[in-house]
């Protein structure tokens, strides 16, 4: 079963929200929320959700510069296909994942006021990184 394309939208933003506040001080809910959401699809088994966004946040929160950019830019990517495929299986989720992601999304902006923004330059391809603890920027010079 194919997904609508404004489901692509939600996916990318959820997956994007969730990288973003694994490695925060929002760890423990991050995991809580996410696991909630592949228990109705597994019937309260969900240690291998719960592992696999505690390895990552740990990956996240050990890296930083340019490497982090790119652990990131993986994590999302992972993340997109694990929630597209928990759609595919359950689109009654849909309505869940928007109320998680909404949820991570408001603690990343209560923190984003008290964290300070940190500028990298990856030397010689003319990208820049614009980020904080909760998200990462890429542009162009």
């Amino acid at each position: 079963m194919d997904l609508p394309v404004n489901v692509d939208a939600v996916i990318d933003d959820a997956a994007q929200t969730l990288v973003r506040t694994m490695a925060t001080t929002a760890g423990k809910q991050v995991v809580s929320w996410v696991a909630n959401l592949w228990r109705r699809k597994k019937n309260d088994d969900v240690s291998d959700v719960t592992e696999s966004i505690e390895q990552d946040a740990a990956q996240l929160s050990s890296t930083d510069g340019p490497v982090r950019v790119a652990l990131s830019e993986a994590l999302q990517r992972k993340w997109v296909g694990q929630l597209r495929e928990l759609l595919r299986n359950d689109p009654e989720v849909m309505a869940e994942l928007i109320e998680v992601t909404e949820q991570l999304r408001a603690h990343v902006g209560s923190q984003s006021a008290s964290n300070p923004v940190q500028f990298g330059v990856n030397s010689g391809s003319g990208d820049f990184y614009q980020a904080t603890n909760q998200t990462i920027n890429k542009g162009r010079r």
